[in-house]
Protein backbone atom coordinates (compact mmCIF):
# COMPACT_ATOMS: atom_id res chain seq x y z
CA UNK A 1 0.00 0.00 0.00
CA UNK A 2 1.50 3.27 -0.83
CA UNK A 3 1.30 6.47 1.14
CA UNK A 4 0.74 8.85 -1.68
CA UNK A 5 -3.23 9.87 -1.45
CA UNK A 6 -3.54 10.18 -5.12
CA UNK A 7 -2.04 6.90 -5.90
CA UNK A 8 -3.76 5.09 -3.03
CA UNK A 9 -7.11 6.33 -4.94
CA UNK A 10 -5.90 4.93 -8.58
CA UNK A 11 -5.52 1.88 -6.20
CA UNK A 12 -8.96 1.51 -4.61
CA UNK A 13 -10.09 2.27 -7.57
CA UNK A 14 -8.79 -0.21 -9.84
CA UNK A 15 -9.61 -2.75 -7.19
CA UNK A 16 -12.95 -1.24 -6.85
CA UNK A 17 -13.83 -2.06 -10.31
CA UNK A 18 -11.87 -5.08 -9.84
CA UNK A 19 -14.13 -6.11 -7.20
CA UNK A 20 -17.54 -4.59 -9.22
CA UNK A 21 -16.30 -7.09 -12.63
CA UNK A 22 -16.50 -9.90 -10.11
CA UNK A 23 -19.98 -9.09 -8.93
CA UNK A 24 -21.16 -8.29 -12.26
CA UNK A 25 -19.94 -12.03 -13.00
CA UNK A 26 -21.10 -13.64 -10.18
CA UNK A 27 -24.57 -12.19 -10.32
CA UNK A 28 -24.87 -14.01 -13.41
CA UNK A 29 -23.96 -17.29 -12.24
CA UNK A 30 -26.04 -17.06 -9.83
CA UNK A 31 -28.71 -15.63 -12.30
CA UNK A 32 -27.83 -19.11 -14.43
CA UNK A 33 -28.09 -20.72 -11.35
CA UNK A 34 -31.81 -19.78 -10.57
CA UNK A 35 -32.85 -20.48 -13.79
CA UNK A 36 -31.24 -23.69 -13.51
CA UNK A 37 -33.08 -24.56 -10.14
CA UNK A 38 -36.41 -23.30 -11.55
CA UNK A 39 -35.64 -25.52 -14.50
CA UNK A 40 -35.08 -28.77 -12.56
CA UNK A 41 -38.48 -27.78 -10.00
CA UNK A 42 -40.52 -27.49 -13.08
CA UNK A 43 -38.85 -31.09 -14.07
CA UNK A 44 -39.59 -32.68 -10.87
CA UNK A 45 -43.11 -31.43 -10.73
CA UNK A 46 -43.67 -32.87 -14.02
CA UNK A 47 -41.87 -35.82 -13.10
CA UNK A 48 -44.00 -36.29 -10.40
CA UNK A 49 -47.36 -35.33 -11.73
CA UNK A 50 -46.41 -38.12 -14.49
CA UNK A 51 -46.12 -40.55 -11.82
CA UNK A 52 -49.10 -39.85 -9.97
CA UNK A 53 -50.99 -40.39 -13.45
CA UNK A 54 -49.12 -43.83 -13.83
CA UNK A 55 -47.32 -42.42 -16.94
CA UNK A 56 -43.64 -42.03 -15.15
CA UNK A 57 -41.11 -44.16 -13.24
CA UNK A 58 -39.53 -43.52 -9.46
CA UNK A 59 -36.17 -43.86 -10.61
CA UNK A 60 -36.74 -40.75 -12.86
CA UNK A 61 -38.11 -38.72 -9.75
CA UNK A 62 -35.56 -39.77 -7.61
CA UNK A 63 -33.03 -38.07 -10.60
CA UNK A 64 -34.40 -35.32 -10.93
CA UNK A 65 -34.64 -34.38 -6.71
CA UNK A 66 -30.92 -35.23 -6.85
CA UNK A 67 -30.90 -32.51 -9.98
CA UNK A 68 -32.79 -30.20 -8.23
CA UNK A 69 -30.32 -30.78 -4.82
CA UNK A 70 -27.84 -29.63 -6.52
CA UNK A 71 -29.24 -27.09 -8.35
CA UNK A 72 -30.25 -25.94 -5.23
CA UNK A 73 -26.55 -26.11 -3.83
CA UNK A 74 -25.12 -24.17 -6.65
CA UNK A 75 -27.75 -21.31 -6.32
CA UNK A 76 -26.82 -21.14 -3.03
CA UNK A 77 -23.27 -21.67 -3.46
CA UNK A 78 -23.23 -18.35 -6.27
CA UNK A 79 -25.74 -16.51 -4.08
CA UNK A 80 -23.44 -16.58 -1.39
CA UNK A 81 -20.05 -15.61 -3.81
CA UNK A 82 -22.00 -12.87 -5.18
CA UNK A 83 -23.10 -11.51 -1.89
CA UNK A 84 -19.18 -11.80 -0.94
CA UNK A 85 -18.57 -9.93 -4.42
CA UNK A 86 -20.98 -6.54 -3.92
CA UNK A 87 -18.82 -6.65 0.27
CA UNK A 88 -15.89 -6.35 -1.78
CA UNK A 89 -17.08 -3.15 -3.76
CA UNK A 90 -19.08 -2.13 -1.04
CA UNK A 91 -15.54 -2.16 1.51
CA UNK A 92 -13.48 -0.88 -1.46
CA UNK A 93 -15.99 1.89 -1.44
CA UNK A 94 -15.80 2.78 2.44
CA UNK A 95 -12.16 2.65 1.70
CA UNK A 96 -11.91 5.25 -0.79
CA UNK A 97 -14.50 7.71 0.71
CA UNK A 98 -12.32 7.21 3.79
CA UNK A 99 -9.79 8.33 2.07
CA UNK A 100 -11.04 11.32 0.30
CA UNK A 101 -12.78 12.35 3.57
CA UNK A 102 -9.32 12.26 5.43
CA UNK A 103 -6.97 13.74 2.44
CA UNK A 104 -9.56 16.37 1.41
CA UNK A 105 -6.83 18.71 0.59
CA UNK A 106 -4.53 16.93 -1.16
CA UNK A 107 -7.97 15.64 -3.43
CA UNK A 108 -9.41 19.09 -3.99
CA UNK A 109 -5.99 20.76 -5.10
CA UNK A 110 -6.47 18.04 -8.03
CA UNK A 111 -10.07 18.77 -8.60
CA UNK A 112 -9.40 22.38 -8.60
CA UNK A 113 -6.60 22.09 -11.13
CA UNK A 114 -8.59 20.08 -13.45
CA UNK A 115 -11.18 22.67 -12.75
CA UNK A 116 -8.88 25.58 -13.97
CA UNK A 117 -8.53 23.06 -16.87
CA UNK A 118 -12.24 22.98 -17.78
CA UNK A 119 -12.34 27.13 -17.52
CA UNK A 120 -9.53 27.46 -19.99
CA UNK A 121 -11.48 24.77 -22.12
CA UNK A 122 -14.51 26.82 -21.86
CA UNK A 123 -12.69 30.13 -22.94
CA UNK A 124 -11.26 28.66 -26.03
CA UNK A 125 -15.06 26.82 -26.57
CA UNK A 126 -16.25 30.14 -26.84
CA UNK A 127 -13.98 32.03 -28.17
CA UNK A 128 -14.09 29.51 -31.20
CA UNK A 129 -17.87 30.11 -31.03
CA UNK A 130 -17.41 33.91 -31.27
CA UNK A 131 -14.84 32.95 -34.77
CA UNK A 132 -17.03 30.76 -36.01
CA UNK A 133 -20.22 32.96 -36.12
CA UNK A 134 -18.14 35.71 -37.51
CA UNK A 135 -16.82 33.84 -40.31
CA UNK A 136 -20.13 32.24 -41.07
CA UNK A 137 -21.36 35.97 -41.09
CA UNK A 138 -19.29 37.50 -43.70
CA UNK A 139 -19.38 33.90 -45.91
CA UNK A 140 -23.47 34.50 -45.86
CA UNK A 141 -22.79 37.98 -47.05
CA UNK A 142 -20.43 36.91 -49.60
CA UNK A 143 -22.61 34.09 -51.09
CA UNK A 144 -25.48 36.17 -50.87
CA UNK A 145 -25.55 37.91 -53.95
CA UNK A 146 -23.96 35.28 -55.75
CA UNK A 147 -27.13 33.25 -54.54
CA UNK A 148 -29.36 36.07 -55.31
CA UNK A 149 -28.25 36.47 -59.23
CA UNK A 150 -29.04 32.95 -60.10
CA UNK A 151 -32.16 33.07 -57.76
CA UNK A 152 -31.13 30.65 -55.14
CA UNK A 153 -32.04 30.52 -51.83
CA UNK A 154 -28.74 31.67 -49.60
CA UNK A 155 -26.79 29.78 -46.55
CA UNK A 156 -28.74 28.82 -43.84
CA UNK A 157 -28.45 30.34 -40.45
CA UNK A 158 -25.31 30.20 -38.26
CA UNK A 159 -26.19 26.46 -36.99
CA UNK A 160 -25.24 26.94 -33.03
CA UNK A 161 -27.89 29.81 -32.02
CA UNK A 162 -26.90 31.72 -29.27
CA UNK A 163 -29.55 30.93 -27.50
CA UNK A 164 -28.56 27.51 -27.84
CA UNK A 165 -25.12 28.28 -26.47
CA UNK A 166 -26.57 31.16 -23.45
CA UNK A 167 -24.86 29.24 -20.53
CA UNK A 168 -21.30 28.44 -22.64
CA UNK A 169 -21.63 31.79 -23.28
CA UNK A 170 -22.78 33.56 -20.00
CA UNK A 171 -20.90 31.98 -17.63
CA UNK A 172 -20.04 28.91 -15.83
CA UNK A 173 -18.45 27.48 -13.17
CA UNK A 174 -16.24 24.43 -12.58
CA UNK A 175 -16.75 23.62 -9.06
CA UNK A 176 -19.54 22.33 -7.13
CA UNK A 177 -22.68 24.32 -6.17
CA UNK A 178 -21.22 24.38 -2.86
CA UNK A 179 -17.81 24.82 -2.96
CA UNK A 180 -15.80 28.27 -3.15
CA UNK A 181 -12.27 28.85 -3.20
CA UNK A 182 -10.79 31.46 -1.40
CA UNK A 183 -7.01 32.28 -2.07
CA UNK A 184 -5.87 28.37 -2.12
CA UNK A 185 -8.39 26.75 -0.11
CA UNK A 186 -11.53 25.31 -0.86
CA UNK A 187 -14.66 25.41 1.72
CA UNK A 188 -17.62 23.26 1.63
CA UNK A 189 -20.69 24.47 2.39
CA UNK A 190 -22.37 21.54 5.00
Amino acid sequence: MTSDPLKRRDELQAQRQHAYDTYAEQAQIRQRAERARASADRRLHEAQSALSRGEGSQREVETLMATGADAVAAYEKSHHLEGAALDAVKACEVQLAQLYSDEFIVFAEEAKLDSERADAAMQELCAAYRRAEQFWAKAQVAWQPLCNSVRIPGMDPFPMPEHEMSAVLNGWNALPPSVEVFDGFEEVAG
